[in-house]
């Protein structure tokens, strides 16, 4: 289950995302942890997905049990782009 607020919604509305694009994206079965990093006492991943168009998304979120918080997302960097490409 997707946990979504205000907030998260926010952000990737920033950057022209919507959160359909967001989970389809994680759902990606060939996609990559890029980093992991704790944040305020909480694990957060960045993970590297595609959408069914072939575009790329960065994906910031936690892991909570069950459940999946959506921290932000947004269009990889080139050498994320190519990091992906190379897994």
């Amino acid at each position: 289950m997707f946990i979504w607020d205000e907030t998260n919604r926010r952000k990737i509305r920033q950057h022209r995302l919507s959160p359909e694009q967001v989970v389809e994206s994680l759902n990606d079965p060939a996609a990559v942890i890029f980093e992991a990093r704790i944040v305020n006492g909480v694990q957060r991943y960045t993970q590297i997905g595609a959408l069914r168009d072939g575009r790329l998304l960065d994906v910031v979120y936690e892991n909570y049990a069950e459940d999946i918080r959506v921290v932000t997302a947004f269009r990889p960097s080139a050498d994320e782009r190519e990091f992906y490409e190379e897994q």
